[in-house]
């Protein structure tokens, strides 16, 4: 596989080998809750020794859409937000 970006990673042939072909690139939907991570802001600490925390997105249908699209697939994610 060849890098192509920071976060990508692209396989030989991949979308050039599918328009030469006919075929067509598939979404993959991914489904479910979308949840809030608190990462601390320092690395190397136990969690109580930590500073602060940032906030980042996560939830496996989250990430596992994430990971589909870093890979250069084509995904969705769908979810919902809950009460406040």
């Amino acid at each position: 596989m060849a890098k192509t970006g920071p976060n990508t990673v692209k396989s030989r042939g991949d979308e050039a080998g599918r328009e030469a072909s006919g075929e067509k690139k598939r979404l993959i939907v991914c489904f479910g809750e979308m949840l809030i991570d608190f990462v601390p802001t320092v690395s190397g600490v136990t969690l109580a020794e930590a500073p602060a925390f940032k906030k980042a997105a996560g939830g496996a249908p989250a990430n596992v859409s994430v990971g589909i699209a870093r890979l250069c697939g084509s995904s969705a994610f769908i979810g919902k937000r809950g009460a406040m």
